[in-house]
This record gives C-alpha cells, structure tokens and sequence, in this order.
C-alpha cells in the first residue's frame, strides 16, 4: 500500500502517524520524516536504540517542529520503561493521548 494511502486511512480514522526508530536499519523511515507533511510526531527516544540514532531521531523532530515520543521497544522484563513519553496533562482516554501528542505537549525520555 502506498504510504500517502495509509497516511490518509489513519488520519482519516482520527489516528496519529509517528515513525518509531526512524534510524534504524536498512530500511530507515527517516528520509520520509523530511518528505512528508502528514507525519504527527518522531520517536525520539528509543529503548534499543544508541544515543546516536536517538540524537539523529531528536534533531529530525526539531528540524520538523515536530512532537517528541518515547518507547521502551522492550523485548524483556528489565527494559520496560527504559525509554517513555512525558506528557503536560494527565492521559485519560485514547483520544487525550492522541490530541496531546498532536499538540505536542509531550516530550521523549530516557531513564
């Protein structure tokens, strides 16, 4: 499927698109992040990641002016929470968490 097509489905859903470990791997997303409009936010801070591809990951989302997230991408026990999103307002509902994202009152974290 082509990708301005999954873009247009999931904002059409009231969804958010946010590239998780935009600089990782052979096929790394980030090159798209700078293409395309309809991206929400970056993951920034990444669990599994090094702090290189987190550094690149944060500079991409600045150079955006885009929202910061976090995500442990635990694969064990002792890596959850590794890295997370901070957010301003308490989170509540699926909805909240999309609206605060978008506002971008949110900022990735490492512990």
């Amino acid at each position: 499927m082509d990708l301005y097509r999954i873009l247009e489905k999931v904002h059409g859903h009231g969804g958010i698109c946010v590239p998780a470990h935009p600089f990782r791997g052979w096929d790394s997303f980030a090159e798209n992040v700078l293409k395309v409009d309809s991206i929400d936010a970056v993951e920034t801070h990444n669990g599994l990641d090094g702090e290189e591809k987190n550094r690149k990951s944060a500079r991409l989302a600045s150079m955006r002016n885009l929202p910061s997230i976090g995500g442990s991408d635990c694969h064990s026990k002792e890596q959850v929470g590794r890295a997370f999103t901070e957010f301003k307002n308490p989170i509540q509902t699926i909805d909240e968490l999309v609206s605060e994202i978008k506002k971008g009152n949110c900022k990735g974290m490492m512990r």
